[in-house]
């Protein structure tokens, strides 16, 4: 949710503070170090909605075969 449009882009684009800036390229990486398993599965739109971009019963799998292939 950090990184919708109208979260800390929108903050870094408005007040260009570098403390912001620093804040959204942690983000940014922290994210990318994410395994795929847990990204894609909902975004925000502009509006602020809640947007599933795979149903629920496909993000349960995907992140549960996470878990079985990690012996988690």
């Amino acid at each position: 949710m950090l990184k919708r449009k109208n979260a800390l882009p929108f903050l870094v684009e408005k007040y260009n503070y570098p403390s912001i800036k620093e804040l959204l390229q942690q983000v940014n990486e922290q994210y990318d170090r994410m395994p795929a398993a847990f990204k894609g599965h909902f975004t925000i739109d502009e509006a602020g909605n809640f947007v599933h971009l795979r149903t629920p019963v496909e993000s349960s799998k995907m992140i549960r075969a996470f878990f079985d292939e990690n012996k988690i």
